[in-house]
């Protein structure tokens, strides 16, 4: 459950790349106006300078209204839909106290805030607008959710748009130290008889491109944040941090801690939608994985020496450098099986079992607590029978207590 709060004040891997946490800006006064009388381009010009850690939500809204004037702007559509993400936590600073009052140190925590600089951001993460105050862990889930939701938009605007290309300006105040490093790319020597200079060019050092093989990136990172927040929002977890601290040091046994747990957890369905979008995601994972063997050849032309792909938004080109051999493409196979059915898995003891992973997933249970242990040993300590022996269908031999104790 720590975990799960610090999910809405941590930057995201993806935002890492456009918006990445980073130290306070300079001072220096530099004005981006962001109003009606602005064109579209205009309006997404300013936006594209205003994608920093302190004014995401100020970046959004010039989004916005550029694609009020103009709703085919790519470029605004792009941006809009990438930081839409974050929108959802809107308020969450303020929203969160009744959770943080009944847990942890609210004088501490508001003192925190206070001592917070006066940024953009700041302001729209503590003022709540329709969302309801946070009071216990399925108020943080029900967050996670949305955060799920709009990153689900976000892969489905590059698979509608997958050919996409968009020269992204970096913000030369925020991403300074980038810029710096890329201007080695984006210099010259111009000579002219006897007298030569070196000239750089900032504008260019500044420009990423975006291209398909940047978003095949883009889409499989937001993949897996959609599985992270899957992971932790898909069954209620109201109760669990009064429970957690019931057995803390209390020395239990794996009986007491489970029955505990089924009693004090609410473990009911909270996100069907999410854990049966684990199958596609799974299976577009597999796609891009073979569409980047395809095309190895041109993604990473280089692969034993400087794999930068330069000036582009994922400039890391090793990650298009995937080994194309049997004990891989084997590996990838078994992946693919596996997301399409049972397969067949080696125990310890020697034998093997039939599972279906997927199984879980195509068709969630109303409720965790329908895997609950009938049975245990005199110890307390090993499950001796399950409610459901296939778990779900997961393993289709029924033979839940032999896979999870394997001296069984």
């Amino acid at each position: 459950m720590k975990t799960m709060i610090k999910t809405i004040v941590m930057c995201s891997a993806l935002a890492a790349t456009l918006s990445a946490c980073s130290e306070a800006p300079k001072k220096e006064k530099v004005i981006v106006e962001v109003n009606n009388s602005k064109s579209a381009d205009e309006l997404t010009e300013a936006g594209e300078q205003l994608v920093a850690p302190y004014t995401l939500n100020l970046a959004y809204r010039a989004f916005e209204m550029a694609l009020e004037k103009n709703p085919n702007d790519m470029k605004a559509q792009f941006y809009q839909k990438f930081l839409k993400r974050f929108m959802v936590f809107r308020g969450v600073g303020t929203n969160i106290k009744p959770i943080v009052q009944k847990y942890g140190d609210l004088v501490q925590y508001e003192k925190e805030v206070k001592g917070t600089p006066s940024y953009p951001i700041k302001k729209y993460l503590m003022t709540p607008e329709k969302s309801a105050p946070i009071k216990s862990e399925s108020g943080i889930q029900n967050l996670l959710i949305e955060y799920r939701k709009s990153l689900v938009e976000f892969r489905q605007f590059i698979a509608q748009n997958p050919d996409l290309t968009l020269d992204l300006r970096m913000n030369p105040y925020v991403f300074q130290a980038q810029i710096n490093d890329r201007l080695e790319q984006n210099c010259v020597i111009v000579e002219n008889g006897e007298d030569a200079k070196y000239e750089c060019d900032l504008d260019s050092a500044s420009t990423v491109r975006l291209n398909i093989a940047d978003l095949m990136v883009l889409k499989q990172e937001a993949a897996a944040e959609i599985l992270y927040a899957t992971l932790y929002a898909s069954y209620n977890l109201d109760g669990f941090i009064d429970y957690a601290k019931s057995i803390e040091g209390k020395g239990v046994t794996a009986q007491q801690a489970t029955e505990q747990m089924l009693e004090n957890i609410n473990l009911n369905l909270l996100d069907k939608e999410g854990l049966k979008s684990i199958k596609s995601i799974a299976t577009d994972m597999l796609v891009a994985v073979k569409w980047v063997q395809k095309y190895n050849d041109k993604l990473c032309p280089n692969p034993t020496g400087d794999t930068r792909r330069k000036n582009h938004l994922i400039e890391n080109g090793s990650i298009f450098c995937v080994q194309h051999n049997v004990e891989f493409d084997n590996e990838m196979a078994k992946i693919e099986q596996a997301i399409n059915g049972a397969i067949t898995v080696n125990l310890a003891d020697g034998s093997t079992t039939s599972i279906d992973a997927m199984a879980f997933f195509n068709k969630p249970a109303a409720s965790l607590k329908q895997f609950a242990p009938t049975k245990w040993s005199a110890d307390g300590q090993t499950v001796e029978s399950f409610r459901d022996n296939t778990l779900n269908g997961v393993l289709v031999n029924g033979d839940a207590v032999k896979v999870l104790n394997p001296r069984k």
